[in-house]
C-alpha cells in the first residue's frame, strides 16, 4: 500500500513532509489568526468608546454643577448667577464636544440623536432657569432627569463599544468601576450638593 513511497527520490520525500506540516499548520494558524482579527477589531472599537465615554461624563459633570449652582439662584443667591452662567456655557462647550466626538468615533445613530434630544431638553430647562421661570425643586429634578439620560446613553454606549464584554473580568470590573459606578457615586453627592444650595 505504502509502496510508492519507497519509489520516490530524497527531494520528493522531503516535499511530500513539508506539504504535510503546512497541511498540520495551516489550520490552526487560520484559527488563532480569525480570533486575532477579531481581538483586534473589538480593541479598536474599545478604543474608539473611550474617548466618547468621557467626553459623555464631562457632560454630566458640568450639569451636576448647574443643577447646584441653579438651586441657588433660584433660591435668591444672586451671587451664584454668574457662577451659573459660567456652568451653562460649561455644559454647552462640553455638550459640543461630546456630539463632535460621537459623530467623529462612529457612535450609533439612536444614541447620537438621543443625545440631540438632550440638547434641546437641556436648553429649554437653562432658559427656564436663566429666566426665573422654575421653581427649584422643578429645576432640580428637570436636571436630575437630565443626568439621569445621560447615564442611560453611557450605558448604551459601553455596550455599542463592545466595553462590557471583555474577557478579562478585572477590566470589566476596572471599566464598571470608572465609566458607570463612579458617576453614579458622582451624581448622589451632586444631588446632596444641590439640595443643600436649594434649601
Amino acid at each position: 500500500m505504502l509502496h510508492w513511497l519507497t519509489q520516490l527520490r530524497l527531494a520528493q520525500k522531503f516535499t511530500l513532509l513539508g506539504l504535510l506540516t503546512l497541511a498540520m499548520v495551516a489550520f490552526p494558524s487560520a484559527l488563532y489568526l480569525k480570533q486575532t482579527i477579531t481581538d483586534v477589531r473589538q480593541a479598536h472599537r474599545q478604543a474608539e468608546g473611550v474617548p466618547v465615554l468621557m467626553a459623555l461624563n464631562m457632560v454630566i459633570q458640568h450639569t451636576q454643577v448647574h443643577r447646584g449652582l441653579s438651586a441657588g439662584v433660584l433660591s435668591g443667591n444672586e451671587g451664584m448667577q454668574q457662577r451659573r452662567v459660567t456652568a451653562k456655557e460649561a455644559v454647552n462647550q462640553a455638550l459640543g464636544n461630546a456630539a463632535a466626538i460621537l459623530v467623529q468615533n462612529n457612535a450609533p445613530v439612536q444614541e447620537q440623536q438621543r443625545l440631540q434630544k438632550w440638547q434641546t431638553t437641556w436648553q429649554a430647562l437653562e432658559q427656564a432657569v436663566a429666566a426665573n421661570k422654575v421653581e427649584v425643586a422643578d429645576s432640580f429634578a428637570r436636571h436630575t432627569d437630565l443626568i439621569a439620560e445621560l447615564m442611560m446613553i453611557n450605558e448604551e454606549l459601553l455596550v455599542a463599544y463592545h466595553l462590557q464584554s471583555n474577557e478579562d473580568p478585572a477590566n470589566v470590573a476596572l471599566l464598571q468601576a470608572a465609566l458607570v459606578q463612579a458617576p453614579q457615586l458622582t451624581e448622589g453627592v451632586g444631588q446632596m450638593r444641590a439640595w443643600a444650595r436649594g434649601f
